[in-house]
């Protein structure tokens, strides 16, 4: 019995949320955006699927991926319009769909430090994409270090690698590429949450 409402219950759902939003914004940094913006995607029915924020400087970034009813998205999007009227920020709205893939994708964690060079972040992600790759997200700063005041690069980024490409071997070249360029790097698959 509790299998057949599990499967009437993702049926439900398959069926209600049929419509994907993608929300990207920057605005000023005000302690309550993240919070107002939860508040009306709940509010509208939507469900947040991913959520992510940054303050950069005195602003804020960030992009989301809502899910709903087509009726639950078109709410929000007119709430999140006036939201960013009444808080002068620029919020941009694009309606989506989720990828169907032909072939399963191995979600892998790369993580690279090492100095910070004009084009680290740039080698790393032609390794990848020159072999079809897909680069899922992105994730790269600089700092200083704490004693000697030199600049550092660090990354860390998820690519979904198809199930028929040879793990091994590219986390062997990646291994190659990590040298040439002097960074400590790690390729490893993503564990769940």
């Amino acid at each position: 019995m509790l299998d057949l409402r599990k499967g009437l219950l993702n049926e439900y759902w398959r069926v209600i949320i049929d419509t994907y939003l993608v929300v990207t914004g920057l605005g000023p940094a005000r302690q309550t955006l993240a919070s107002d913006i939860t508040k009306i995607t709940s509010q509208c029915g939507c469900s947040v699927t991913d959520m992510r924020f940054n303050k950069l400087g005195m602003d804020v970034a960030f992009t989301m991926l809502l899910a709903g009813h087509w009726s639950a998205i078109a709410k929000v999007e007119t709430q999140l319009q006036n939201l960013a009227k009444k808080n002068l920020c620029q919020i941009q709205l694009k309606r989506t769909k989720l990828p169907k893939h032909k072939a399963p994708l191995l979600p892998y964690l790369i993580t690279a430090i090492g100095l910070d060079a004009p084009d680290a972040l740039l080698h790393i992600m032609q390794f990848f994409t020159h072999q079809g790759i897909q680069v899922h997200t992105i994730t790269s700063n600089t700092y200083l270090t704490q004693y000697t005041a030199t600049q550092m690069f660090n990354l860390e980024m998820v690519v979904h690698i198809p199930g028929d490409m040879p793990i091994a071997e590219i986390n062997e070249q990646f291994m190659v590429l990590s040298e040439e360029l002097n960074y400590d790097s790690l390729m490893e698959p993503e564990k769940g949450a």
